[in-house]
């Protein structure tokens, strides 16, 4: 598929849930001129019908699985993988083997083996990956990382982080290190790697010139 200087990149949304089609894809409805999604594929029928309507998809261009999007002749430039987090891994490897620069949303993987895979298929096709640890863009974050980076305050011998999480409900906070978390409460808000990538790419991010 070959695309003019001055086409805009497509993409298309695996898993069009809560990040896939709230966090992600809405930015090129903000900003169409950074690229335009062109294909969904969703599980659920309700949400992949909302997601076509709101991108204005052709029904062709609609899918109830990775599986199904992914067999056809590539048709976009890139692909965001936004399913549950046991899927990331054959989804981006699928993706990536289609010819798609993939953004994936975290975790990357759930074992070490497995982000291995990933990486070497990148390398292997040519393709780029890159995993979506938003906060490292932030703004609050960067200027730590600059201030770090400047040695103005000396060098970093330790780093700790903690987690804020809407884990009460009505709005109240709780602000903890994740170790402190009592297994109890994460059959409220989830496996700890949702909250604990988060902390851990943020202290590297800072710390780490090259990022």
């Amino acid at each position: 598929m070959e695309r003019g200087p001055s086409e805009r990149l497509t993409g298309v949304v695996i898993g069009a849930g809560d990040r896939g089609a709230k966090a992600y894809a809405p930015l090129l409805l903000a900003e169409p001129e950074l690229g335009t999604i062109v294909g969904v594929a969703e599980h659920a029928p309700q949400r992949r019908a909302a997601f076509a309507d709101r991108f204005d998809l052709p029904a062709e261009a609609c899918f109830a699985s990775a599986r199904e999007l992914l067999a056809r002749p590539r048709f976009a430039d890139f692909a965001v993988i936004a399913t549950q987090d046991a899927e990331h891994v054959e989804a981006a490897l699928a993706a990536l083997d289609a010819g798609y620069h993939v953004l994936l949303e975290k975790p990357m993987a759930q074992t070490e083996e497995d982000c291995e895979r990933l990486l070497e298929a990148s390398e292997r096709t040519g393709r780029l990956l890159m995993i979506c640890h938003v906060l490292r863009f932030a703004p609050l974050y960067r200027g730590i990382h600059e201030v770090i980076a400047s040695g103005e305050i000396g060098e970093v011998h330790a780093k700790c982080g903690a987690h804020i999480a809407n884990i009460i409900g009505d709005g109240d906070c709780l602000q903890m290190g994740i170790g402190a978390i009592p297994d109890a409460v994460w059959g409220e808000i989830g496996d700890r790697r949702n909250l604990g990538i988060h902390t851990e790419d943020r202290k590297s991010t800072r710390l780490n010139s090259s990022h």
